[in-house]
């Protein structure tokens, strides 16, 4: 508690933690409802939305239709197709911005909102398309809080296998569970047990996800921005391992 104290001390705004263990506890919040630069964490709410939209994930897609930018993972898979299931994957795994913004389109970022606003997620906002840089620089940006986050994560994953006949919630923890980045949260955590979504810009360190135990799923989280991003390479795993350490390592 006393580094967790120190990092706030430190960054106070510009810093954002939740920290809730499986019984419903939590054991760390600050600044949970304040708006942050969401970079890509505004991806697991277009994966909500996707779920919500797509009757058939195996519903196959013109890859070379998708214009891949140049960091695309898309641009290996020229004259082909891809499932919506696999573009989902991409989104979410590798954060591969061509195929988010192909699902942006194709739902409209109008009607996104409505469905986050609708679920009361009051400070996540999809203003702008991935690597829009000049709206940023605008003052256009997608955007989101701990405590929006924290609700959507809680409903995927109190959901799975139940009035989900599509089996839908287990597509979105499992995508998450497959998240490439294991540098922040997971970086010292044992295997399989985490899944996590990171986000990243010149002046944003984020990450968020649940981690799986036997007594249930705990849920932890960091937003940052401006300086407290330098340190948060560094604390953001070493909290995390504290967390687990204290609360979830079977003893």
């Amino acid at each position: 508690m006393k580094r967790l104290n120190s990092i706030v001390d430190s960054y106070g705004k510009d810093v954002s933690i939740s920290i809730e263990d499986c019984r419903g506890n939590f054991i760390f919040r600050h600044n949970v409802s304040s708006e942050f630069p969401a970079a890509s964490i505004i991806k697991l709410f277009l994966l909500d939305f996707s779920l919500l939209m797509e009757k058939n994930l195996d519903e196959k897609v013109e890859v070379d239709s998708l214009s891949p930018d140049d960091e695309s993972m898309l641009k290996f898979f020229s004259g082909s197709t891809l499932t919506i299931r696999s573009l989902l994957s991409l989104m979410i795994d590798v954060s591969d911005n061509t195929a988010t913004n192909f699902l942006i389109d194709r739902y409209g970022m109008q009607n996104i909102q409505k469905h986050i606003d609708a679920n009361g997620m009051s400070a996540t906002k999809l203003r702008r398309r991935m690597l829009d840089f000049e709206a940023r620089s605008a003052g256009i940006d997608n955007t989101t809080s701990l405590n929006d986050v924290f609700a959507l994560l809680k409903r995927h994953t109190a959901g799975c296998g139940q009035n989900d006949p599509q089996n839908h919630g287990s597509v979105f923890t499992d995508l998450m569970m497959h998240q490439h980045d294991r540098g922040r949260i997971s970086l010292f955590l044992p295997d399989g047990i985490a899944g996590t979504k990171s986000g990243s810009l010149d002046d944003v360190y984020s990450d968020v996800g649940f981690i799986k135990s036997a007594g249930g799923l705990s849920y932890i989280g960091f937003l940052t921005r401006n300086e407290a991003v330098y340190d948060a390479r560094l604390f953001i795993p070493e909290l995390s391992l504290m967390f687990f350490d204290s609360y979830i390592r079977e003893r």
